[in-house]
């Protein structure tokens, strides 16, 4: 559980304003806000905006135009949420409020980062950052650093993302704002619990449960006790995290926290489990999965709740429109017949599109399962087609080759070589024999890797790459988690992927420096393939279309992962793989 993941600032309207009507309905849009109604905050927020540009109030147009990029971003809408921003900006600049303009660029790194454009993320960050440190701005630095700090969370580089984690945190209380200490510290939490570094983690989330309390903030208070739970049953210490969670959970049971409730639900189910309590353990399972239901049915009640109030509306309506047509029955009569027809048509119609999705559901569904058993077909005709040529190769022409060179050896005490030429003309055809049967060898380990099927995924690929020469290519390897072997098709799957991927940087990039990374956890496989060669234009459609990069997405989405390829021209390339387990 991780409250918050970033921070976007919401500002107050402590405004002298042209009118006290304007005031009251900034207030009012604020409090609508907080209490999660956005559209109707957005719909005061946008006359107070006009208001504002009519007087020429471009002091509050900032603040207005910032409220409404941040209620965009919480309706699911980064673009109107960016234009927003943009104009806050601008405006700001204009103005000179160097303090709205940096709050303004620090959010506009928020959005990219959620697009996954992680450079201009940073980019953004560190403009919001210079701003504040020139105006001694303590807070905006703090919260530029934890927004930083997300970005290389988000690319899973845990050792940078803490030490800026640190810098906020150590801000934080500097200038005493619970409330921030409290998401820095939980951050810090999530962050070692990644790194596998839990009693870390469970000192983090404690420090960060004091402060919750201290605030009352219940939320905060029941995830941060189940997040201590989940870093204890890492360790063993079921009977200790059971308490944590037990509170936990009646606390969210309390006040409705429904995925808090489903991640206490796992830990429990773990828990009882750890302590041979099997009834119980099955038990919370089960209540774990009505949960993750109920989770998931989250936002079909939504709707349905929204549906209930447009009919309420319609219902008003219509006795509305009872009352003005009772001077003419007829007519009432006459119309309410109509209205009627019209509802059943609707209806009508509604039913035929429920089973029309239905329908194209099961369809899609059993197009997605015919290409998933074609993808499994033809990798597995390949691999067993590479597994029986590289059995030729080895158990035919390679047997055949040894006997040759063998044969020719034996040869040499009957042949009459009359002087040196010919004696080195005949250790040449030797010498071409030998290096025939190490090429044939090391084709067929290429092939089908005796590492692979005897050691697993991790070995296969250090063996792989000790075979590039590293004066033209230095390739360093990082290994975690694959201690324990992973499913057999999945192991040939992935080292095929990362083969073509080093055989791309050896052919086309220029490159001589070559990082892979291959690290297992609990979410699955993620693999970075990484070199400083020339680069490509990721933009133009030839580059990312051809054979080779189409196989690699292929064998990946058989394995129901992604593959993204980062690359800019002189600037190298990145290719990033995440495949579930």
């Amino acid at each position: 559980m991780k409250k918050l993941l970033f921070i976007l600032f919401f500002c107050s309207f402590n405004l002298i304003g042209k009118s006290q009507v304007d005031t009251l309905l900034l207030k009012q849009a604020t409090e609508l806000f907080s209490t999660g109604d956005y559209e109707q905050s957005l719909t005061i927020f946008q006359k107070t905006l006009t208001q504002a540009l009519q007087n020429g109030d471009k002091k509050r147009a900032i603040r207005i135009y910032f409220n409404i990029g941040k209620i965009y971003g919480q309706l699911g809408k980064p673009l109107e949420s960016l234009q927003n921003y943009q104009s806050s900006e601008k405006l700001a600049e204009e103005t000179g409020d160097r303090s709205s303009k940096a709050k303004a660029l620090n959010n506009i790194g928020a959005l990219y980062r959620e697009q996954k454009n992680f450079s201009k993320a940073l980019v953004y960050h560190a403009k919001a950052e210079a701003i504040a440190l020139e105006l001694k701005d303590s807070l905006t630095i703090a919260d530029c650093a934890n927004n930083t700090g997300i970005v290389y969370e988000m690319q899973q580089k845990f050792d940078t993302a803490v030490h800026y984690y640190e810098i906020a945190l150590d801000i934080y209380k500097k200038i005493q704002n619970d409330q921030r200490i409290s998401i820095a510290l939980n951050n810090l939490g999530v962050m070692y619990k990644n790194m596998d570094k839990y009693p870390q983690a469970i000192d983090y989330y404690k420090q960060a449960l004091v402060i919750a309390e201290k605030l009352g903030d219940q939320f905060v208070i029941a995830a941060n006790n189940v997040n201590i739970a989940s870093a204890l049953n890492k360790t063993n210490g079921y009977a200790e995290a059971l308490a944590y969670n037990v509170k936990g959970f009646a606390i969210a049971e309390k006040i409705g926290a429904l995925d808090i409730l489903v991640a206490s639900a796992d830990n429990m189910a773990v828990e009882y489990a750890g302590l041979k309590d099997y009834p119980k353990a099955y038990e919370w399972q089960h209540k774990f999965s009505l949960y993750s239901d109920s989770l998931i049915n989250i936002e079909r009640n939504k709707q349905m709740a929204d549906a209930e109030a447009k009919y309420q509306t319609a219902q008003k309506e219509k006795q509305i429109q009872q009352q003005k047509f009772e001077l003419t029955k007829k007519n009432y009569w006459l119309f309410g017949s109509i209205g009627l027809f019209i509802l059943l048509s609707l209806l009508s119609y509604s039913f035929y599109r429920r089973y029309k999705l239905r329908q194209e559901t099961k369809l899609r569904d059993a197009i997605i399962k015919q290409q998933d058993l074609s993808t499994k077909a033809v990798l597995e005709a390949e691999e067993n087609e590479r597994k029986r040529i590289a059995q030729e190769l080895h158990d035919g022409v390679g047997q055949m080759m040894s006997a040759a060179k063998m044969n020719l050896s034996a040869f040499e005490s009957d042949l009459q070589l009359k002087d040196k030429n010919q004696k080195m003309a005949y250790d040449k055809i030797v010498s071409l024999v030998d290096e025939s049967c190490k090429e044939v060898r090391s084709v067929s380990h290429q092939m089908m890797p005796n590492a692979l099927l005897k050691k697993g995924l991790a070995n296969a690929i250090r063996e792989f790459i000790d075979k590039i020469d590293s004066r033209i290519l230095k390739v360093d390897l990082f290994s975690e988690g694959l201690n324990e072997r992973i499913d057999s098709n999945a192991e040939t799957v992935l080292y095929r992927v990362i083969q073509e991927c080093v055989n791309n940087v050896i052919k086309h990039s220029g490159a001589n420096q070559l990082d892979i990374s291959l690290i297992k956890d609990i979410d699955g496989i993620s693999i970075t393939i990484e070199d400083n060669g020339k680069g490509f234009d990721i933009s133009q459609k030839e580059n990312i279309e051809g054979i080779g990069l189409k196989n690699m997405r292929t064998r990946i989405e058989y394995l129901k992962g992604t593959i993204e390829f980062d690359s800019t021209p002189e600037k190298g390339t990145l290719v990033a793989i995440n495949v579930p387990v």
